[in-house]
């Protein structure tokens, strides 16, 4: 019964594509609607604290990427 579930809810999001990437294709402002531009989070070793707030991504605070702060 699981797998019949997971199978359905896998054919509805790939349905889901389909339609949303046909919609694209033929009206422009279905884009604007669900595409999102590319957003820099570092510039080089530097953090963009201001990008990664409208990302809503938080910044490590241990490990590799925390040492290289500036």
């Amino acid at each position: 019964m699981i797998v019949c579930s997971a199978v359905a809810l896998y054919g509805l999001l790939i349905g889901l594509q389909f339609v949303v990437g046909n919609l694209r294709k033929r009206i422009p402002g279905v884009t604007a609607l669900v595409g999102n531009a590319p957003l820099l989070l570092m510039d080089g070793p530097e953090v963009l604290d201001d990008n990664l707030r409208r990302a809503n991504v938080t910044e490590p605070t241990c490990g590799p990427s925390s040492a290289r702060r500036t």
